[in-house]
């Protein structure tokens, strides 16, 4: 219901933008047209998660290659990553989940824009994909500075800020990771995370193997 209100407040700030405008007329259409689009991200955000609460589990035909889509998805946000300053390493063997594509791909986005969220500028990343005690594994690991440990339980809740200790992630409505573990649940699958002895997060990601 919120969506068409949002987007017609979108295509007309975008419209005011065309015209010429002095500096404080410019700056504050343009916060007008960044709080739509915040909006908007929120709006579809929910959705997505109240599909996700009334979705089965994934059938016995989805395959999905988690290693072909981390390569592709690494690739599209290949600009975002770079102007983080982080590097993607990936590694492991190739393996078949029982995941759609949609949202295995919408698995590993998110999880990438959550280290560029909440990491500085330069924290590397490495993505690994395994098969793992009859597990199709995926697993991310950033060099970042973790989460206080009294707060990994809550990292995967709704509107999550752990601002503490991982730096501050303007814009985001705080959902990414809730919306991971809807569609990780959806398919049958867990998620944890744990900080990494060296320092950096980590997020486990177990699947079912597609056979």
């Amino acid at each position: 219901v919120l969506l068409e209100p949002l987007a017609v407040m979108v295509a007309g700030t975008d419209l005011l933008l065309r015209d010429p405008l002095n500096d404080a007329q410019r700056e504050a259409v343009q916060d007008l047209r960044d709080t739509a689009v915040e909006a908007s991200t929120l709006v579809d955000d929910l959705l997505e998660l109240a599909r996700l609460e009334r979705a089965s589990t994934t059938g016995p035909e989805a395959r999905t290659p988690l290693d072909a889509v981390v390569r592709d998805v690494a690739a599209q946000m290949r600009s975002l990553l770079e102007a983080h300053g982080s590097a993607v390493e990936q590694r492991g063997a190739a393996v078949l989940a029982r995941i759609g594509e949609p949202a295995a791909r919408r698995v590993v986005r998110a999880l990438l824009e959550n280290v560029i969220a909440h990491t500085p500028p330069g924290t590397a990343v490495e993505i690994e994909t395994a098969e793992v005690d009859g597990h199709a594994l995926l697993r991310v690991m950033d060099a970042g500075p973790g989460v206080p440990e009294a707060a990994l339980p809550l990292l995967f809740e709704r509107f999550t800020r752990l601002d503490t200790s991982r730096t501050p992630g303007g814009g985001h409505s705080g959902l990414g990771l809730a919306i991971v573990v809807g569609h990780v649940r959806a398919a049958g699958g867990q998620i944890e995370a744990h900080n990494r002895p060296g320092g950096g997060l980590q997020i486990d990601v177990r699947l079912p193997l597609a056979r």
